[in-house]
């Protein structure tokens, strides 16, 4: 795939994971860039603010709660974006965000729909009408939960899997969203 740009989060490197992409980058000129907490980026029609990146290490999950999780928000419609964020960094959004800046339409559910992650708080909080879990099929985990899977039934949250339905994009558009299959 063609990579215009890496970015990552603020977090620690672990067995220099970051060190490795960062040296990739570098040898093929993709510039490099560490998000921060509160940090937006702007484009002509379109915003990503960074709602978490890094933080202090928690015993459970501890680099994936490093996760960036950031809000993409285009012509009046929102995609979250959590990365392998679990509860922990859940709870650190919340607590520091108001609900308006956490509500999106789309959510991509953190860590792969593992136990950890996506806590019915969260789901209330985000109130999405429709969610992006990125998982393999039959991988060793069992990703994702059947936990996960009953919360997102229980908000009738339509659910679209990439070991189901492989390769899917979501398109914010003024008063829609499309969703995109392969080929976009």
């Amino acid at each position: 795939l063609p990579v215009g740009a890496l970015w990552r989060s603020s977090g620690q490197d672990e067995g220099g994971m970051f060190a490795d992409l960062e040296a990739a980058a570098v040898r093929r000129g993709v510039p490099v860039r560490v998000l921060s907490t509160g940090e937006r980026v702007k484009w002509r029609d379109a915003m990503l603010a960074v709602l978490h990146s890094g933080g202090p290490l928690t015993k459970k999950d501890g680099i994936n709660n490093q996760s960036v999780v950031a809000r993409f928000e285009r012509d009046g419609r929102s995609a979250l974006l959590t990365g392998d964020a679990g509860a922990a960094a859940e709870a650190q959004i919340a607590r520091i965000f108001p609900p308006i800046r956490i509500r999106s339409d789309i959510l991509k559910v953190g860590h792969h729909g593992s136990r950890g992650s996506t806590s019915a708080p969260f789901l209330d909080t985000v109130a999405p009408r429709a969610a992006l879990l990125s998982c393999g099929r039959e991988n060793r985990f069992g990703h994702p939960a059947a936990e996960t899977l009953a919360g997102l039934s229980a908000r009738n949250v339509r659910l679209f899997r990439t070991d189901f339905d492989s390769d899917v994009g979501f398109e914010l558009l003024p008063g829609a969203t499309r969703v995109l299959r392969r080929p976009f």
